[in-house]
């Protein structure tokens, strides 16, 4: 597939691995998975793809280069003009200890702020073995507003080398008069968490986007290891449809180059599928959300399976990790 093509079907897959899917404002990029070529899975990502996990379109392989190997440049007639870059080694962590322990509740909304990110991707077929690793990547925190118990902002991605923008919009109940118990008996969207709201996605000047109905709660406050939840969501315009089941697994970190960040890992499983389908994207993602932040996802990891025929499938792998300290919103945990 050329990378004009791998453009224009981006903004599926893009649903796909961000726990969002879309609605093309035509004639912009058509959505529809039954023709969408399946070496394309987008966030997170997201996301059946979840907030943050934005799969790569494939890069060519470079001259001398061989699949597998971290790729530093792209060179076609139809790529960006901006070249892949990969980004130094991470430093180990200073300490063991984390900076800024995570908090089960979001009590502040998140800094605006540009952070850098590492990626890594691989595609596996039958055919085909691709990898790109340690690829720049920048979220950019926008928007953020708060009115009463509800805080709004917005991540934008940046895939430098790609040319893709994603664009999602959060929204954080802080706190609710309704139990957690009460969850199935209330409107989605009425219990405290942390919920996305739509998604867009640009690359080659096209644009598509989706806003899901109800907004898809991808993580339960107050957080606590061993809570579960059910995910199901709707683009009305393009009756794409995400289905998905949570547990939130542990509190964990990473290394955000230097330091080690804490959040609560979320396991999200499903699938994604647009009308008229044959094959839904299946999707298995973990994401790790740290509320001390003001909800901010710190990493995501996330595998998009779809089936290309009834006995040959396709699998896109693909890691998100923050490469630095956010910054902590004041009057936030300390």
């Amino acid at each position: 597939m050329n990378r004009r093509r791998a453009g224009s079907l981006l903004a599926l897959t893009v649903v796909a691995a961000s726990a969002c899917g879309y609605h093309v404002p035509r004639p912009a990029v058509r959505i529809g998975m039954n023709s969408f070529a399946a070496d394309v899975l987008y966030g997170s990502a997201a996301a059946a793809v979840l907030p943050g996990a934005v799969a790569l379109p494939p890069a060519p392989i470079q001259p001398g280069v061989t699949a597998g190997q971290p790729a530093t440049a792209v060179s076609t007639a139809n790529a960006p003009s901006s070249v892949a870059k990969t980004v130094a080694s991470c430093p180990a962590p200073r300490s063991a200890v984390v900076e800024q322990p995570t908090v089960n509740r979001v009590t502040v909304a998140p800094v605006a702020a540009t952070y850098p990110f590492r990626a890594n991707q691989k595609i596996t077929s039958s055919t085909r073995d691709n990898s790109l690793t340690n690829i720049t990547e920048t979220r950019q925190v926008t928007g953020v507003t708060t009115s009463g118990a509800t805080i709004d902002f917005t991540v934008t991605s940046h895939y430098p080398f790609t040319g893709v923008v994603e664009t999602t919009g959060y929204q954080i109940v802080t706190s609710s008069d309704a139990p957690s118990t009460a969850e199935g008996e209330v409107p989605a969207g009425t219990l405290s968490g942390v919920y996305v709201t739509k998604q867009t996605v640009s690359e080659f000047g096209a644009t598509s986007s989706v806003t899901w109905s109800p907004p898809l709660q991808v993580l339960k406050l107050p957080a606590a290891p061993g809570e579960t939840w059910a995910v199901s969501s709707t683009d009305r315009n393009s009756g794409l449809a995400e289905t998905l089941t949570a547990t939130i697994d542990a509190v964990s970190e990473v290394n955000a180059c230097g330091a080690l960040v804490q959040g609560y890992e979320v396991h999200l499983t499903g699938s994604l599928v647009s009308p008229g389908q044959v094959f839904p994207l299946s999707v298995d993602e973990t994401q790790l959300i740290a509320p001390q932040f003001g909800g901010l996802v710190l990493a995501d990891n996330a595998t998009i399976t779809s089936r290309t025929s009834p006995t040959a499938t396709q699998t896109q792998q693909v890691a998100d990790t923050i490469n630095v300290t956010p910054k902590l919103p004041p009057g936030g945990a300390r």
